[in-house]
Order: structure tokens, then sequence, then C-alpha cells
């Protein structure tokens, strides 16, 4: 387990985050010599995209149909 202080953290996050994403599973952070956080990679899994049956991303290929959407018709496809 790596440990990184708050000020390196906020020095240079980046380096951070290219730790985790480079398969480091969990990066300390220690705020005056105690440790005040755990930071984990996200899954892969978490990571996709969302399905395409998704109603709020499939909005732009829906608003730009021959038809157009009303207010109401893309509430009802967002909210239900």
């Amino acid at each position: 387990m790596k440990t990184v202080t708050m000020l390196e953290f906020r020095r240079d996050a980046a380096r951070v985050l290219r730790w985790l994403q480079g398969g480091r599973e969990v990066v300390r952070l220690t705020y005056r010599g105690r440790a005040v956080a755990d930071l984990t990679p996200v899954a892969a899994t978490a990571r996709a995209r969302p399905p395409a049956s998704d109603p709020f991303y499939r909005l732009p290929q829906l608003a730009v149909s021959a038809s157009g959407l009303t207010n109401a018709e893309i509430d009802r496809t967002l909210y239900g």
C-alpha cells in the first residue's frame, strides 16, 4: 500500500490518480501523520458506458428525429 500525505496529494493529485489507473490497489492518504482515507480504483465494470437503452443517453438521437420532441415528451422519457 502506497502512503501519500495530503500535501503531496494537493500538489500532484494527477500522479496519485495515475497510480490507481495503473493498477495500484490502494493509496492511503495521511494528514499530520495519521491515516485519514484510502483511495481505491473504481472497478472496470463500474467505468463502463451506460447501456444504450438508457433514455437519458438516447436524448440526442431522439431530439433530432424528424418529428422532434416536446418538453413533455422529454420529461416522460427522463422521468417515466
